[in-house]
């Protein structure tokens, strides 16, 4: 009987540690499970961020040569915008000012000024250097002011550089604009 007894108490013990061991493991499962999804989600992105692409360096059709004159027209670029998970169609992304030069091309610029990345705006303003009213580009944030091929015209400039030009293409008649913003508050003009 005894015999009976111990192999109960053996059998009993066993059992005991099979049922602590099998919770521990579904547990560590059911963990791995939880948190398998943010940590997959994590690596994707982290794998994925070199293959993403913005918009900087694309060309976009914007108007037709015959359409611009020698006043600047400001044009809003639009693209579809990827994040790590969603696509949003058709969202600003910049504006451009072109305007068409006495020789037939075109001069594209960019419209955040340089210095702090504030909205630079075209009108009739005092222009510097000659004294005179005068349509140029303006930033309204720190007072800087820009010939219409985007040149500085004060004497002491808040911009440390003149307005960031863009490329051109014209093709069959339409003016493509290769849009791409650059790094603000620097004398050196470099791709952001």
């Amino acid at each position: 009987m005894s015999e009976k007894n111990e192999v109960v108490q053996e059998s009993s013990c066993c059992s005991t540690q099979r049922r602590s061991f099998c919770k521990t493991v579904v547990a560590a499962g059911i963990g791995a499970a939880a948190i398998a999804p943010p940590v997959a989600s994590g690596v994707r992105v982290v794998l994925s961020a070199p293959e993403q692409k913005g918009a900087a360096g694309k060309f976009y059709p914007l108007t037709t040569l015959d359409s611009l004159g020698t006043a600047p027209q400001k044009f809003l670029i639009t693209d579809d915008v990827k994040d790590a998970w969603i696509t949003s169609p058709r969202q600003k992304i910049g504006s451009v000012f072109l305007l068409k030069k006495a020789d037939g091309g075109v001069v594209a610029l960019q419209t955040v000024c340089p210095h702090a990345g504030c909205t630079i705006e075209a009108g009739m303003k005092m222009n510097p250097k000659s004294k005179a009213e005068e349509l140029i580009f303006y930033c309204p944030c720190h007072v800087a002011h820009f010939d219409l091929n985007g040149v500085r015209l004060d004497e002491v400039c808040s911009s440390p550089r003149d307005m960031d030009t863009l490329e051109t293409q014209i093709e069959d008649g339409k003016v493509l604009v290769k849009f791409e913003k650059f790094i603000t508050g620097t004398a050196d003009k470099k791709p952001a």
